[in-house]
């Protein structure tokens, strides 16, 4: 059951795209999960200054996420 708890993050950059993805592996070992946490379009021009909103979204979850990995780990040792 520890083992469901661990979870990997990863960020992926596709042209003006930043993503958050999270793995996680199934109780038994045998298969590993990935979801999209959050995605958001990385603003390179004025009309879309509002767009930064999203990426700072995308970074607070990930810091969330962080924080829970930080929370567990702590509870191993």
């Amino acid at each position: 059951d520890t083992i469901s708890e661990l979870v990997a993050l990863g960020i992926q950059c596709i042209k003006d795209r930043i993503t958050l993805l999270k793995t996680t592996i199934n109780t038994d070992g045998s298969l590993y999960k990935v979801a999209e946490l959050r995605s958001a379009k990385i603003p390179t021009s004025w009309e879309n200054r509002i767009e930064p909103l999203n990426v700072y979204e995308l970074l607070a979850c990930c810091y969330c996420e962080v924080m829970k990995q930080q929370s567990f780990e702590f509870r191993l040792m």
